[in-house]
């Protein structure tokens, strides 16, 4: 797991009980040499795993981030340190079947894909991705819970199908979004009314380049956040979940699904909210 000390990154390792940090890539390549060499001391065969590799993903790329070293298949020393661990067969002497890059979208955009499918390629294992979001509540004590796998996809299943998987990294945009009556909005209240200016530095604390459509069961939204449109006594509505560590919006109109945004400072949204008026 990325040791980068973030809100998130540390309500996952809370969830999970056995994991070990790491700060980049040499960190990692050390660390698997001494598991190789403490297996390779033991008499008995390695179980069956997977590598997990957890941490934050690129804004708009979507590449996985661990510490200050981004997993990046089409940069050199990316592919190189994979290629070392291909040539010494590390991953396969410690039982390693597959490799999961366990951040939000990494099989979405087509930097990620290319990813997949480049680390793939030069393990000779089967690589894993993720469509849409992951947060704490995906993971179990064991590492991340069998019952989201099918947020998961394979470079092989990308490459056979690349139309079934487009570019869907999405930019928060206000005037995008419906403008509502709030007696009508699809998901009622709480709500907190915001004045234009209030809107602005909301904005400012939400990664707005790197929203991505809900996938899997919806989330209840915690209260919703109303922000006046040019349209008399309507308004554009942004839910938020997660104790503020996301919001949702409905670009596409409430019959689709939503679009799921991180925010950089869950503690500056609370700031900016918790005076105005809760109806």
């Amino acid at each position: 797991m990325s040791r980068v000390p973030d809100a998130i990154g540390v309500r996952v390792q809370r969830v999970v009980e056995h994991k070990l940090l790491v700060g980049g890539a040499a960190e990692l390549e050390e660390l698997l040499g001494r598991l190789l060499r403490c297996q390779d001391a033991d008499p008995e065969p390695p179980v069956p795993k997977t590598l997990d590799l957890i941490g934050h993903s690129t804004p708009s790329t979507s590449l996985l981030q661990l510490g200050d070293w981004v997993i990046d298949g089409m940069d050199s020393n990316v592919v190189a340190l994979f290629h070392r661990l291909a040539t010494n067969r590390t991953l396969p002497r410690l039982g390693v079947h597959g490799v999961r890059l366990l951040g939000c979208n990494t099989a979405e955009t087509s930097e990620g894909r290319a990813t997949l499918d480049s680390l793939a390629k030069t393990l000779d294992l089967d690589v894993f991705g993720s469509v849409g979001f992951l947060f704490a509540s995906h993971y179990v004590p064991d590492g991340f819970s069998d019952d989201w796998r099918f947020l998961l996809r394979a470079a092989h299943d990308l490459h056979d199908n690349p139309s079934e998987n487009p570019q869907r990294v999405r930019r928060l945009d206000l005037e995008t979004l419906p403008a509502l009556a709030v007696s009508t909005a699809a998901r009622a209240g709480p709500y907190r009314f915001v004045t234009n200016d209030i809107a602005r530095r909301i904005l400012a604390v939400i990664r707005g380049d790197a929203g991505a459509a809900m996938v899997g069961p919806a989330l209840q939204s915690d209260y919703q956040i109303a922000v006046p449109s040019l349209q008399p006594r309507h308004h554009h509505i942004i839910d938020v979940l997660l104790a503020g560590r996301f919001v949702r919006v409905y670009p596409d109109g409430h019959e689709h699904p939503g679009i799921l945004f991180p925010v950089a400072d869950p503690a500056a949204l609370g700031a900016l909210v918790d005076e105005l008026p809760l109806t």
